[in-house]
């Protein structure tokens, strides 16, 4: 057991179990340094004799400790999700997966979701949200006149998008939306 100094931190060292536990205290006084590497020896032993206290209490040679609960389980009934976490069941496993999942607020969705899928191309959004036969309505074809814009009043106005066309276009635009079908 030790400490040391590499530049103004602290850093201790110590073999615990034929291994080398090294970290920094991220402290400048070496007294607090050796208080912190006594609490960290001394979280490992209580470690230690907790692990020994289960293994005997479960009658099973290794325990490990649940990564949602806490509590010591058989080492033969472990639950990974893939990482380096292990789960004494399912439903810690969900639980933890259930905590740590993070929901973006409003505004980042509106930022990194909505936004960009606004920006991406309009015939591409059409096609995937199905309102491609809306925005026919109101494109005049090659045939017809263009748009009747001096002879509408606010008076015409209806709920229809259809209601701007002439009746000719409007029973056209109408036959080409699967909407209205």
């Amino acid at each position: 057991m030790g400490i040391y100094r590499r530049g103004a931190i602290y850093w201790y060292k110590f073999g615990w179990q034929g291994k080398l536990v090294r970290e920094s205290t991220r402290q400048g006084y070496d007294k607090v340094a050796r208080q912190m590497e006594r609490a960290h020896f001394t979280r490992l032993a209580k470690q230690k004799d907790e692990r020994e206290a289960a293994a005997q209490e479960l009658g099973c040679s290794e325990v490990l400790k649940c990564s949602q609960c806490a509590k010591w389980f058989d080492s033969t009934n472990i639950v990974k999700d893939g990482s380096n976490r292990v789960y004494c069941g399912n439903a810690c496993m969900l639980e933890w997966k259930k905590s740590h999942t993070v929901i973006p607020t409003l505004a980042e969705f509106i930022r990194d979701g909505f936004e960009p899928w606004a920006r991406e191309d309009s015939s591409t959004n059409r096609r995937r949200h199905g309102t491609r036969c809306i925005s026919r309505a109101f494109v005049p074809s090659r045939t017809t006149p263009a748009w009747p814009t001096a002879s509408y009043r606010r008076s015409q106005a209806s709920t229809s998008p259809t209601s701007l066309l002439p009746s000719g276009q409007r029973d056209s635009a109408a036959n080409r939306c699967s909407l209205h079908r």
